[in-house]
């Protein structure tokens, strides 16, 4: 299990499967795990040649053709002038590496490697497990001014109620931001309660909110 995130739901694709709707997932990903990272822009490989991935190409499965991928490969080197380079690879079947993107970052060596291995756990659950993060729609649930801002917008405070089988998150102003149960699970319920609880805490204390948890299944 990765330590950045802890809730999954099955699948294997982000949006339209393309490199760009995978992309911009990642973005949204690493901007709620590191709010304050140094990252200046992502590329998106349109100057680059094959086998790069354009934004529209679709990003290949995992199997034992070729063209398939192999494994993720993610590293960090310097900038040829400043700052550092985080690149995202996969690397096929048949030994070529297929560039996803690389990041421009202003961020130290400590913070660089720690998104790099963010992204390898993220899309190595995504192609390898098939198990997509959740935290990213998680923290969608939370408005912000502008699209692009990393902080919510919302400033009264807000309140995460969990008990052994559901979670519930309003505002003070009764505005219902996330409501969930898992009773259908029996006694596996707490599992489902426990990973959305820690990537809740993530996102809510990522996005400066104020914020308290009641837990309500030890009460």
């Amino acid at each position: 299990m990765s330590k950045f995130f802890y809730a999954v739901t099955r699948g294997s694709k982000i949006g339209n499967g393309t490199a760009q709707a995978l992309i911009a997932w990642l973005e949204s990903y690493i901007n709620i795990l590191f709010p304050e990272n140094g990252i200046e822009y992502w590329n998106d490989n349109r100057y680059a040649k094959a086998p790069s991935l354009k934004k529209d190409a679709l990003i290949p499965e995992t199997g034992r053709e070729d063209k398939c991928v192999h494994h993720v490969a993610c590293y960090v080197r310097q900038g040829s002038c400043e700052g550092r380079i985080i690149h995202v690879q996969f690397v096929l079947q048949d030994g070529t590496h297929a560039e996803l993107t690389w990041m421009k970052t202003f961020g130290n060596a400590e913070e660089s490697w720690a998104i790099a291995e963010a992204i390898s756990d993220a899309l190595e659950s995504i192609l390898i497990w098939r198990e997509i993060p959740e935290i990213v729609d998680l923290g969608k649930m939370l408005p912000r001014q502008y699209a692009w801002h990393r902080e919510t917008s919302y400033k009264l405070p807000i309140t995460m109620r969990s008990t052994k089988d559901s979670i519930q998150i309003t505002g003070a102003d009764g505005h219902a931001f996330y409501a969930q149960d898992w009773k259908d699970q029996g006694i596996n319920a707490k599992f489902y309660v426990e990973s959305r609880v820690k990537d809740w805490l993530t996102v809510l204390k990522n996005t400066g909110a104020t914020f308290s948890h009641e837990n309500l299944a030890v009460a």
